[in-house]
């Protein structure tokens, strides 16, 4: 696993790989913070920013519910929402209202796409503890607060992916389901 960044340039067709600058560490201010190698996290891009969330470390077992930008013209990382470590997820049971103490459990396979009302739309994906997840979450990138939007749906399903149309409405494509359900290994596109 590796926490590196890479381009492509369709021109050369060539990959490349960025070197980026950590945030500095409020504990340590002789450490700079990066996200953790990990793998089946999501990543989009709004402005000039590319954000990243959630993931697997399969050298740790550790899922991850944390929230990064790359800040794409200095290639700066941000700690913009806590690692698990930090505070106790939110049950999406308990409230859908926006609370700063508030963000989504630890995931892999989930899908994260970019809404025309900057907003990123969080669904679905898998940890160990409760397996197959169907919440969805809203991320506002100018109050960066997480809010919980819908109860869970009570279906199960397989591989999922996201999109929105022209209209700007997203589509959430269950596999041989009505409507979206519990889903692992997915993705979405703007």
């Amino acid at each position: 696993l590796s926490n590196q960044v890479y381009t492509f340039d369709f021109k050369t067709k060539q990959w490349s790989i960025i070197q980026t600058n950590g945030v500095i560490s409020p504990k340590n201010p002789s450490e700079e913070l990066f996200p953790e190698p990990r793998s089946s996290c999501t990543a989009t891009t709004w402005s000039d920013k590319l954000y990243i969330f959630g993931g697997y470390n399969i050298s740790t077992s550790k899922y991850y519910n944390d929230l990064w930008s790359l800040d794409t013209s200095t290639y700066t990382w941000t700690l913009i929402s806590p690692p698990s470590s930090t505070l106790k997820s939110s049950n999406p049971n308990s409230s859908s209202d926006s609370n700063p103490n508030q963000f989504p459990p630890p995931r892999k396979g989930h899908s994260l796409t970019l809404l025309p009302n900057d907003t990123l739309l969080l669904f679905g994906g898998y940890n160990p503890e409760s397996g197959r997840l169907n919440d969805l979450w809203k991320f506002d990138l100018y109050s960066q607060t997480w809010t919980f939007l819908d109860p869970l749906l009570p279906i199960e399903s397989g591989v999922f992916s996201s999109t929105l149309d022209k209209s700007d409405v997203p589509y959430l494509p269950a596999s041989y389901e009505s409507k979206p359900s519990k889903r692992t290994s997915h993705s979405a596109t703007p």
